[in-house]
C-alpha cells in the first residue's frame, strides 16, 4: 500500500490544467466525463462535461488548454458522456431530458465548432454511449426508451443518425426477471462488452441484431460498471464500481464464445494510495501495452501490460489531494482520455477540472556545473527530463574544472 501525503504522484507531472472558477456546480459535482478529438492535422481538443454545458478545450499546447466552445445543454446533469467518429462529437447525459448532441468539428483549427442536431427521437436520456467505428453504430446504454439493453444507431450519415434497432438483452434470454440493464460497454466488429451492474459481465455477438448470442459472461459480486480490452483480444479489465474498495479484475477471453469455456477472472488487483484499501476503480482504457484507469479519490493510474495476466503499477497522479489519507466517496477523477498521439494524458476530475498530465520515468540528474558532460554526485533533482545544465553521469572527478572528469 502506497501512503500518501497531500498531492502525490509517480513517473506523472502535471503539465497544464484548466478549472475556471464560478462554474455552475451541482450536488457537489462540477465536472463529469471526458474524451478527446483530433483533426486531420494534428491538432487536440479535450470535450469535457459540466453540470450544464458541453465544453471543447483546445490542449494542442497541453501547458496552455483554452476553451474555444461551450454548449449548454438545457438541463443540469451530473453523468455527461462523449464519443467521436469522424469528425462529429456526440453527446448525452442522464438524468435529463437532453436525447442526443451533435456536434461538427471539421472546420478546427481556425474555424468555429458547429451544433448540427439535438434529436430526443431516439431517447431523453442516457447514460453512456460507445462508437464501433468499423461498423459505423452508435451504442447508447441505460436509456428511457430500452431499459434492459442498448439502442443502436446507424452513423452512416454522421450528422443525421438513424436508429437501426432497439435490443433488450433480458427478452434475448427469455429472462424478464432479471435485470439486464447495460450501465456502460465497449463494442469492437459487432461484439459487446457490457457491463450489466448487479447481473454482471456479459459479452454478446451482435453481428445478427436477429439472433444475438452471448459469448461468456461473470458475476464478479460488486456493481459491474466498465471495462476495456487489450488489441488482441487476449484480456479484458472491468472495473466495479459499487461498493467501494473493490478491486480491478483480469479477465481471459481466450475461451470466449467456446462450448467448453467461459469467461475466467485470473486476477484482481488494487494499489491504494491511502491508509485503507477503499480506492474505487471508475473507467478504465487501454493504449498500446498500458491500461490507464480513472481512479476517483486515488487520480489516475497507469499499469504496464507487458503481461496482461499481471499489470504492474508504473505510474500515478493524484487530482484529488483533499482526502489526505483515507476515502470519503466518490469524489476526484472521473473520467481519463489517454489516446492522443502527443502523449498529453486528459483527466476530468469532478471537483478539479481538467488535468493535463504527462508519464515518464523518473529519475536523477547530476548538476553538470563545469559543463563537461559528467555530473557532481553530490548535487542531483529527481525528474522526467533533464533540467538546463543536468546529466545523467554521476561521475565527475571535479565539477568546477572540465578538463577534470572519467574521459
Amino acid at each position: 500500500m502506497f501512503q500518501l501525503s497531500a498531492q502525490d504522484s509517480l513517473n506523472m507531472t502535471r503539465v497544464g490544467q484548466w478549472n475556471p472558477s464560478g462554474m455552475p456546480t451541482s450536488g457537489g459535482v462540477t465536472y463529469n466525463d471526458i474524451w478527446g478529438y483530433t483533426t486531420p492535422t494534428g491538432e487536440e481538443y479535450a470535450i469535457i462535461g459540466n453540470v450544464d454545458s458541453i465544453l471543447i478545450v483546445d490542449i494542442t499546447d497541453c501547458t496552455n488548454p483554452t476553451r474555444i466552445f461551450g454548449y449548454e445543454g438545457g438541463s443540469t446533469a451530473t453523468w455527461r458522456d462523449f464519443k467521436t467518429y469522424d469528425t462529429y462529437v456526440y453527446a448525452v447525459c442522464d438524468g435529463c431530458n437532453e436525447g442526443l448532441h451533435v456536434f461538427d468539428m471539421s472546420a478546427l483549427p481556425g474555424g468555429a465548432v458547429t451544433h448540427e442536431l439535438t434529436t430526443t427521437s431516439f431517447f431523453n436520456r442516457s447514460h453512456n454511449i460507445f462508437i464501433d467505428t468499423a461498423t459505423q453504430k452508435l451504442y447508447a446504454a441505460g436509456t428511457n426508451t430500452v431499459t434492459e439493453g442498448v439502442a443502436i444507431l446507424d452513423l452512416a450519415t454522421p450528422a443525421d443518425p438513424t436508429l437501426i434497432d432497439e435490443i433488450e438483452f433480458d427478452d434475448e434470454l427469455n429472462w424478464p426477471s432479471a435485470n439486464f440493464y447495460v450501465h456502460d460497454l465497449y463494442v469492437r466488429n459487432d461484439t459487446a462488452y457490457c457491463s450489466h451492474g448487479y447481473q454482471g459481465y456479459y459479452i454478446w455477438d451482435m453481428t445478427n441484431l436477429s439472433n444475438i448470442t452471448t459469448l461468456g459472461d461473470y458475476d464478479g459480486g460488486g456493481y459491474n460498471h466498465s471495462s476495456w480490452t487489450t488489441s488482441d483480444l487476449s484480456h479484458a479489465y472491468y472495473a466495479e464500481e459499487v461498493p467501494t474498495g473493490r478491486p480491478m479484475a483480469v479477465v481471459d477471453l481466450t475461451n470466449l464464445g467456446s462450448a467448453t469455456g467461459d469467461l475466467n477472472v485470473i486476477h484482481t488487483f488494487e494499489d491504494a494510495l491511502g491508509n485503507t484499501p477503499d480506492a474505487t476503480p471508475h473507467n478504465p482504457f487501454i493504449k498500446n501495452d498500458t491500461l490507464y484507469i480513472s481512479y476517483y479519490e486515488d487520480g489516475i493510474k497507469l499499469y504496464d501490460l507487458s503481461n496482461p495476466a499481471n499489470p504492474n503499477l508504473i505510474a500515478y497522479y493524484d487530482t484529488y489531494p483533499d482526502n489526505g489519507t483515507g476515502y470519503t466517496g466518490y469524489k476526484g477523477a472521473w473520467g481519463t482520455y489517454p489516446f492522443f498521439d502527443s502523449g498529453c494524458i486528459c483527466v476530468s476530475d469532478i471537483k478539479y477540472g481538467l488535468n493535463i498530465l504527462e508519464y515518464c520515468q523518473e529519475q536523477s540528474y547530476y548538476l553538470d556545473a563545469d559543463g563537461d558532460g559528467y555530473g557532481d554526485s553530490n548535487n542531483s533533482v529527481v525528474d522526467c527530463n533533464p533540467p538546463a545544465g543536468y546529466v545523467a553521469d554521476k561521475n565527475d572527478c571535479d565539477d568546477t574544472d572540465p578538463n577534470i572528469n572519467p574521459g
